[in-house]
């Protein structure tokens, strides 16, 4: 499905209902360095427990292993299931802070499936912007 070539993969996802198509969303490990060297260390972690910071100053250690992870979730079409979990906690807005409806839910989400969805997102508009589909946005 996909050429491979040392640690850059190619995968093909079909697009539909398009006079121009997505051919390929290549992963590389540069990719995964610059998403780590731009995290932000003072979020809180996710439900598997891993900072920020250690993503991010631990970049160039775990960036292949990260990038394979990557790239064999989408060659497959499949995210690790511990990616789908999610810490949901409230967050006071404003008002009455015995009042439940003043308060509202955020998840907090693993940070490497943050990571791969951030490069996917960037491919992407990268893509649309290449084939001017953005233009008048």
């Amino acid at each position: 499905m996909g050429e491979k070539n040392t640690l850059n993969y190619t995968y093909r996802i079909k697009a539909t209902n398009t006079a121009l198509s997505l051919t390929n969303i290549c992963i590389t490990e540069a990719d995964v360095v610059l998403s780590l060297a731009k995290l932000k260390i003072n979020k809180l972690q996710g439900p598997d427990g891993i900072l920020p910071i250690v993503l991010k100053e631990m970049r160039d250690i775990i960036s292949q292993p990260l990038t394979l992870i990557f790239q064999k979730s989408l060659y497959a079409g499949v995210v690790p299931s511990d990616w789908k979990h999610a810490n949901v906690t409230p967050i006071f807005k404003k008002g009455d802070g015995s009042n439940p409806a003043n308060y509202r839910p955020i998840s907090l989400t693993s940070i490497t499936g943050k990571i791969m969805k951030a490069i996917i997102q960037v491919k992407m508009v990268e893509y649309l912007d290449a084939n001017n589909i953005l233009k008048g946005f």
